[in-house]
């Protein structure tokens, strides 16, 4: 009998610890760039004959891109296009190549990647 009540007690203790333990990997949400960030992909459809195109964000030197993706637009995970993250709003985009310079606004959206194509 005592046997039988001690066998009830740690069955219920482990119900109750069970019932009790919180699962947090669930309806987390994620921020692939960071809270409050989103992605920029700066990329060219073809091959304009300028020569690669200096990349500034913000009036900070940021890089350079010298791919063309003729068949479309890239993955955001495409290492041959040009990508950074950034905090969301918004920012300044500024090229520079051998045909001149470029200049405009983009949005970034938190957690996603904002495509960006330098036309000709």
């Amino acid at each position: 009998m005592k046997k039988t009540i001690y066998y009830i007690l740690i069955l219920a203790g482990i119900g109750f610890i069970a019932c009790n333990k919180n699962d947090t990997s669930t309806n987390q949400p994620t921020h692939p760039y960071g809270l409050g960030n989103g992605q920029i992909m700066i990329y060219a459809l073809q091959d304009c004959h300028h020569g690669s195109t200096t990349i500034y964000i913000d009036g900070q030197y940021c890089g350079v891109i010298g791919n063309y993706f003729p068949s479309g637009t890239p993955d955001c995970n495409n290492s041959q296009a040009f990508t950074k993250v950034l905090t969301t709003g918004t920012h300044h985009f500024h090229g520079v190549n051998s045909a001149g310079s470029y200049d405009s606004d983009f949005n970034i959206i938190q957690d996603q990647c904002t495509p960006y194509n330098l036309d000709c």
